[in-house]
């Protein structure tokens, strides 16, 4: 009996499908609408250069990415108002503060009201005294002052050049800002910078983000004289360049 119970329920689970794909098939297609649909099924990344492609995450469980130097970068959204033609999204990218936010695509078009009419993006170093994006309702503003964080703040809403039911942010950061080495001394004031030394450097002393030693600690004239040393100029593929550069293709191939 019970074979015969699992049998009936198995033919019409097949036959529930078989339905469900030709009405599917016929269906009208509809307006793609701005939603939380991310595609993490897809083995996508918020961050660049590993497998799969690039998305926008939505999780509460990602760590906070550290960036020094230049990359592209997709980001966590962190909140988000309801579905609809036009919606409000904040995406977190990584720990401030950072020199700089550039080339914020959707969908790899820039957003612009040429471009995409209607959608704004506003871009947050990540200071410590950033207050909450306008675009945040009156309710969680408090919540999202977000200091120490770089993110995006965005306007997105559906237009010719913004198709799609969830467009994937992306932008190119500038990292974090670190104190660099010049005439025997390391700055108080802190610059950007892709010399390994500095980076390596700042993550060591960083208490927030880093392993939070005292400078004390460290040999200082030794990480120097790796600073000066990355910072020699030898002949490259494109001419004369720093050291720590070599590593490097041209910025628009590999930011």
């Amino acid at each position: 009996m019970l074979v015969t119970t699992l049998t009936i329920i198995a033919a019409i689970a097949i036959v529930a499908s078989i339905v469900l794909g030709v009405i599917q098939a016929f269906q009208t297609p509809k307006p793609s609408k701005i939603s939380l649909g991310f595609q993490g099924d897809l083995g996508g990344s918020p961050r660049y250069g590993t497998f799969g492609p690039l998305d926008n995450t939505v999780s509460n469980e990602l760590a906070i990415p550290v960036i020094y130097g230049k990359l592209k970068v997709a980001g966590n959204v962190i909140w988000q108002t309801d579905p609809g033609e036009t919606v409000k999204r904040i995406v977190g990218l990584c720990e401030g503060e950072v020199s700089t936010i550039t080339d914020i695509r959707a969908n790899d078009v820039v957003i612009s009201e040429a471009n995409t009419p209607g959608s704004s993006v506003t871009s947050y170093a990540g200071t410590g005294t950033q207050k909450a994006d306008s675009r945040v309702t009156a309710n969680v503003r408090q919540d999202l002052e977000l200091h120490h964080l770089s993110y995006l703040a965005l306007t997105l809403t559906v237009s010719d050049g913004l198709k799609g039911g969830n467009p994937t942010i992306t932008s190119v950061v500038e990292g974090l800002l670190v104190e660099t080495w010049a005439n025997g001394v390391w700055s108080t004031v802190k610059s950007y910078s892709r010399n390994p030394a500095a980076c390596v450097r700042d993550f060591i002393l960083s208490a927030r983000y880093g392993q939070g030693r005292l400078k004390a600690n460290l040999d200082e004239a030794s990480f120097g004289a790796v600073y000066d040393y990355c910072e020699e100029f030898v002949d490259g593929p494109s001419g004369k360049e720093a050291r720590y550069r070599l590593d490097y293709t041209a910025d628009t191939q590999r930011p």
